[in-house]
């Protein structure tokens, strides 16, 4: 069984805490295990734009994997509200 770190960044809609299972879709669970080849005890990126970036643990390799969440890699940062504003220009139509 190998610890290593995958390359991988997953989002899940689920609410992310520390020591908490976390379930993936049918689609998340076919790319880690057959595209990213992923094994038992692989460690993954895991985020849901609320809650930070955890890495978690592959704990069961299945139709539907389960992640076990160990650690908090990087907190959520609050975006800044944007405004976009734009000046439409009448010009002259070209002949």
């Amino acid at each position: 069984m190998h610890n290593k770190l995958l390359n991988v960044r997953l989002y899940v809609p689920d609410s992310i805490s520390k020591h908490s299972i976390i379930r993936l879709d049918t689609l998340a669970s076919h790319y880690i295990s057959k595209v990213m080849r992923a094994t038992k005890c692989n460690h993954v990126k895991i985020f849901n734009g609320k809650d930070g970036e955890w890495i978690g643990e592959i704990c069961e390799l299945s139709n539907n994997i389960k992640i076990r969440i160990d650690k908090l890699t990087r907190k959520q940062v609050k975006s800044k509200n944007l405004t976009l504003c734009f000046g439409i220009v009448k010009g002259t139509i070209l002949p």
